[in-house]
Parts: C-alpha cells; structure tokens; sequence
C-alpha cells in the first residue's frame, strides 16, 4: 500500500512539472511575436529640428503602410550618429514605430 502511494504522489508530481513546462513554452512564443517590424522608405529633407532629435521627410509611398506619398516628422534612435543632412537632400532610411511615433534606426544619403 505504501509503495502504491509514493507511485502516486510521484506521478502527481512529475504531472505538475509536465504543466509548468508548458507555461514556460507558451511564454516564449509570446515574447517571440512581439518582434518589431521594421519599414524602408526614400525621399527627401524638408528640416532638421533645431536639437537635431527629429526631422521631416517627403517620403515615397510606403505600400507596407499602405501610406501615400506624404510630408513627415521622424524622431532619430539614438543609435543614429549619422545626422548632418541638408534641405533637399535624397534619403533612404529605415525605420520602426513605437508608442504613435515614427522611429528612424538607420539612414543614409
């Protein structure tokens, strides 16, 4: 009798660590789906914010959006270092959005 209870409380045990393995699985998947997409775009500078931290583009259409062509504001990652550009100048960039913010990671003239 006692043997038959130790082989239930094992399989009981080895049943829970079976479920908790699951959850960890599907916490996994979860952070996996939450990748950022990131958009290309071209076009040109229409300004350079005074603290350099944004500027306003005339892009090309962006079929991924499904944006038309359009005038507007993009704010720099910090980890462009690259950001002396001119008025006019053609551009292509690309970049992510976060919290309603458009968000350029890499641009080049």
């Amino acid at each position: 009798m006692k043997s038959v209870l130790i082989a239930l409380a094992l399989s009981a045990a080895s049943l829970e660590l079976m479920g908790m393995g699951d959850e960890v699985h599907q916490h996994d998947h979860s952070e996996e789906s939450s990748v950022q997409q990131i958009y290309s775009a071209s076009g040109k500078i229409k300004s350079i914010s005074e603290n350099g931290e944004s500027v306003r583009i005339f892009h090309d259409p962006v079929p991924a959006l499904k944006w038309p062509a359009m005038n507007m504001k993009f704010e720099f990652s910090e980890s462009v270092t690259e950001r002396s550009f001119t008025k006019e100048e053609a551009v292509r960039f690309d970049f992510i959005e976060k919290e309603g913010r458009y968000i350029i990671i890499k641009i080049s003239k």
